[in-house]
């Protein structure tokens, strides 16, 4: 097939937020154009495509590159399934795909995964623990989990969206594990909790198909926030370690521990370290302070941000070519690289300004050419 390739328009149009009528209007085309230029059943002009790459802002070879072959995927592990929208669910899924897709691009022998085996008979609680064992974690507090996680070949990403009513969600590509955390949800220790949720469902969970997962949501959501629960908070360590749970003892676990105040309250009545009315008379004692909005320390604590793929792409650049060859090879929006590897805002452009002045450019809306792709596109 000549000409764009239709999926990555899509995928741009998601990941800018548009919707097929908001693009259509910049454009200066039908809704109908668009969706045909989306699905392959018509190609837009060359005024069209220039038009294209100053409304979204996009590398000239964006819309040439083919899409990444995708042989095996788990379900989108997404919490609050029944109140996401479709829309939602695309952007979720592009940007784990973007993910993926760097990744391939600027390491081509991945790190291995600790790919977690275990006994079936084990409980949540056992299996949490035996994780645990296999991460070298001991039983005390974990004090980077995002650090942890990385090295033992989980890649992290990072978006920051007030719409996408999610903190974080999880799947595997290709038998590559991605976990994408949404900043934009709550603190550093609420950043935590959804890491180790979204481990949990990685371990526990790797083999469902979309079909059962969408059927037993609510229970598979529940089995990772017990996973989390204990992989966070050890039993016998956890226990060990409460003098009392006075209200300063409280905010004294929470910042040894990494878990929020409303976490460790509820852990401690699982564990049995309080009976059910003393549980109830705390978090109304929380509920009063406003704690159940904000804790303790919650400005305090600082986000464990992902390091690996900010390592990973600043290794690109040996000499005067690299970024070149970077860019070539990566071809995604600079501004979103940067935003879900966790780059610092302006990073990569800096590099996309000397490239442009050093082959004589003016612009990203120079006109592109019909591109042969030589067959079908991959899902």
């Amino acid at each position: 097939m000549v000409g764009i390739n239709p999926q990555r328009l899509c995928e741009i149009r998601v990941m800018r937020k548009m919707k097929l009528v908001q693009l259509a209007e910049a454009l200066g085309v039908t809704k109908q154009a668009v969706s045909k230029y989306e699905h392959g059943k018509s190609i837009p002009s060359p005024h069209t495509i220039e038009k294209m790459l100053d409304v979204l802002k996009i590398p000239r070879k964006y819309l040439l590159k083919k899409s990444v072959e995708i042989k095996s995927c788990s379900p989108l592990f997404f919490r609050a399934l029944s109140s996401t929208t479709k829309g939602h669910m695309e952007y979720a899924n592009v940007a784990s795909s973007w993910g993926y897709e760097i990744i391939c691009e600027i390491n081509k022998q991945f790190q291995e995964y600790t790919d977690f085996q275990m006994k079936d008979n084990l409980t949540i609680p056992e299996k949490a623990m035996e994780v645990r064992r296999q991460l070298g974690a001991g039983t005390l507090p974990i004090k980077n989990l995002t650090d942890l996680l990385e090295k033992h070949g989980i890649y992290i990403f990072v978006i920051d969206s007030a719409e996408l009513n999610t903190d974080a969600y999880s799947r595997t590509i290709n038998g590559v594990p991605i976990i994408v955390l949404n900043k934009h949800k709550g603190t550093s220790v609420r950043w935590r909790f959804s890491l180790a949720h979204e481990l949990g469902h990685l371990v526990l969970h790797k083999n469902l198909s979309v079909e059962e997962f969408s059927d037993r949501n609510q229970e598979i959501e529940q089995e990772a926030n017990l996973f989390a629960e204990y992989f966070l908070m050890p039993s016998n360590a956890f226990e060990n370690s409460i003098i009392s749970l006075q209200l300063e003892e409280l905010v004294r676990l929470k910042k040894e521990w990494g878990v929020s105040i409303a976490a460790i309250v509820y852990h401690c009545g699982r564990l049995g370290l309080i009976d059910s009315s003393k549980l109830k008379s705390l978090q109304v004692k929380i509920g009063g302070l406003g704690w159940k909005k904000v804790e303790p320390l919650d400005d305090e604590l600082e986000f464990e941000m992902p390091q690996k793929m900010k390592r990973l792409i600043s290794n690109q650049f040996v000499d005067n070519n690299s970024f070149t060859e970077f860019h070539d090879k990566v071809r995604l929006p600079l501004d979103e690289i940067e935003r879900i590897c966790s780059i610092p805002e302006g990073f990569l452009a800096k590099y996309e300004v000397n490239e442009m002045r050093h082959q004589g450019i003016s612009s990203d809306s120079e006109q592109l050419t019909l591109f042969d792709f030589g067959g079908d596109f991959n899902a």
